[in-house]
């Protein structure tokens, strides 16, 4: 990031922003942030390809609903070599290491959401960030990289959002008129399904997964949080991207499901005509 100062409100938008993109694309890294702006950021993450519009709808949704929660913010200050012990290199790094020179570290935390090394200064809970609208994303293909550029709204967030109980749409607090007048007119959203539930399901099947494995002389006894993590973040964004494509189709659509036919299923072998009686 350049030498800028960062605002403590745009910084702690990055921080939840970086929750989301985590939850929704499971594990990524960032590699820039940008954060001097009074109402906008910029967040840039390694990736391999151009993040589609859904997936920006629901790194939005997942954003606003976490500032409405009202979390605290909270910031400590560490040497690293207690910083890396108490939290993983994995997690509170982005793509690049501090200098081996910085040995003291600031780490926010945003509990059941976000961990991270960040320099700056935050605001003290979540409810004080205004409500994030995504504007785009930049994909640079050649470098692999994506950079998900978001303002913040004119004022904070003071309703939660609809993932779990959708509601009406509300007044854009972005440009002050009806989300209806807007370019991209609001649409109803389908359920997300809750990411606890996707933990319990995951951390059963990795028990299940782990016992299977140990049977089978393959001990990965340590290695249990991590694939719990990897498998709950992939289970969750690959569940939800199928249900967006159901409720996007909706019940109106004319194209009719094939029959689904469970078993082997074999050739047919070429019929052979009955034998017809010689006549002598």
């Amino acid at each position: 990031m350049s030498a800028k100062a960062r605002v403590p409100e745009v910084n702690s938008a990055l921080q939840i922003v970086k929750g989301a993109i985590d939850k929704v694309l499971g594990g990524t890294k960032t590699v820039n942030v940008e954060c001097h702006k009074k109402s906008e950021g910029r967040i840039t993450i390694v990736s391999e390809i151009d993040v589609p519009a859904p997936q920006l709808q629901i790194i939005e949704q997942f954003a606003n609903e976490t500032i409405s929660h009202n979390i605290p913010i909270e910031t400590e200050v560490l040497s690293r070599a207690e910083a890396e012990s108490k939290y993983g290199k994995d997690k509170i790094y982005d793509k690049m290491e501090p200098p081996a020179s910085v040995q003291e570290l600031t780490i926010v935390q945003i509990k059941d959401w976000v961990t991270n090394a960040c320099l700056g200064t935050h605001v003290g809970t979540t409810s004080s960030v205004r409500p994030v609208k995504i504007l785009r994303c930049n994909f640079k293909e050649g470098k692999k990289e994506a950079t998900i550029v978001f303002e913040l709204g004119a004022a904070p967030s003071s309703t939660a959002s609809s993932l779990v109980s959708p509601s009406p749409v509300p007044a854009s607090p972005f440009l002050g008129v009806p989300a209806t007048t807007l370019l991209v007119p609001a649409k109803k959203e389908a359920p997300l399904t809750p990411f606890d539930d996707v933990r319990t399901v995951s951390k059963e099947l990795v028990a299940l997964l782990l016992k299977d494995l140990k049977e089978e002389g393959i001990d990965l006894k340590g290695k249990e949080n991590l694939l719990q993590e990897r498998l709950e973040n992939r289970t969750f964004t690959k569940v939800n991207a199928v249900k967006n494509v159901a409720f996007t189709r909706g019940s109106s659509s004319k194209i009719t499901p094939a029959p689904v036919k469970m078993g082997l299923s074999f050739p047919k072998g070429k019929q052979v005509e009955p034998e017809q009686p010689v006549k002598v």
